[in-house]
């Protein structure tokens, strides 16, 4: 299905990242603090090009190295280290803007005597800005899983389809709003509402890329409704909408995140696991958030070697009074 409104969708299938490929490598330590680093392989070293909200300031140790060969790429590193995750999402927070996907970080220690658990979640929010008809009642929960996991093409292709017709649903919104403004007995916000079938499927079929064409099918749909009276409101409905999805367009973001876990890997939703490092190939999603969790746990020696010796005693303490009076 052809994309609506084609001014409307500039730049939404370009990838904000440009050039650049990112990595994002997490080791976590035992005492719970873990190191960062943000790998970027390309033509520069600019880490504003990252619509995630990192802060790139001082605190953090940048190296470029550039590569061999005849392109001018170079590999830039930037690492810092935080001693648990509300460091880290205090830096989001800092780092907060329109065009910054605002992602959510965990990590976790909890002691359990015997054994040490560290708990890792992080999570991509779904950035889509038209929301109206709810996810649920386009796709099934089984699907939604799918979408999720990022394991299903079709199902990207019917996510379009949904973004499409939001994109829809908020022009013929807006578009009733300025008809309860303009206040004509004769063009009432009543009448778009009982044409919105008819408009959206227009719109969504036809192929409208300049607001000229858009305003057409709209006066057509309306006719003989006084809807030329619409027009000035219609482009600037049409230029509001293209900004902002343009701004929606940089929340797109993709890149590979490597997690290393302390001790022994007790579970991930990763697909990707080397030992205790889990990875994932994020990306991401306009409806669904893209949600990477593992969870760990390392044995403490001591508590094993303090229980050892309590209950060694413990057993001395009842076999001596037996081993006494057995002598007498």
């Amino acid at each position: 299905m052809k994309r609506p409104l084609n001014l409307l969708a500039i730049l939404i299938m370009v990838m904000t990242s440009g050039c650049n490929d990112y990595t994002i490598k997490t080791t976590i330590n035992p005492d719970g603090s873990f190191e960062r680093t943000i790998v970027c392989n390309g033509t520069s070293d600019d880490f504003s090009n990252f619509h995630l909200p990192y802060v790139i300031d001082s605190t953090w140790n940048v190296v470029a190295v550039p590569e061999q060969g005849g392109e001018k790429r170079q590999e830039t590193t930037a690492k810092k280290t935080y001693a648990n995750s509300e460091q880290l999402m205090e830096e989001f927070a800092r780092g907060k803007d329109t065009s910054k996907l605002q992602v959510a970080c965990r990590v976790e220690k909890k002691f359990r005597w015997f054994f040490t658990y560290y708990f890792y979640a992080e999570t991509l929010p779904s950035f889509a800005l038209y929301r109206h008809e709810p996810v649920d009642s386009f796709f099934t929960p089984a699907e939604i899983r799918l979408m999720k996991e990022g394991r299903d093409s079709l199902l990207d292709r019917r996510a379009e389809e949904l973004w499409s017709r939001n994109i829809v649903d908020e022009f013929i919104e807006r578009l009733q709003v300025k008809a309860q403004e303009l206040n004509d007995p004769k063009l009432p916000a009543s009448a778009i509402s009982e044409c919105k079938g008819a408009l959206t499927e227009q719109i969504l079929k036809g192929k409208d890329d300049n607001s000229e064409d858009l305003e057409r099918v709209v006066e057509t749909i309306l006719w003989p409704r006084p809807a030329r009276k619409l027009r000035g409101a219609m482009d600037t409905i049409f230029t509001r909408m293209t900004d902002e999805l343009k701004r929606e367009a940089e929340l797109e973001v993709s890149y590979k995140n490597e997690v290393t876990m302390p001790g022994i890997l007790v579970t991930s939703n990763s697909r990707k696991i080397e030992g205790n490092k889990v990875m994932w190939d994020c990306r991401s999603n306009k409806y669904v958030d893209f949600v990477m969790s593992a969870e760990s746990r390392r044995v403490n020696l001591w508590a094993v070697i303090a229980t050892s010796v309590v209950c060694a005693g413990l057993v001395v303490a009842l076999l001596l009074p037996v081993f006494y009076r057995s002598k007498r």
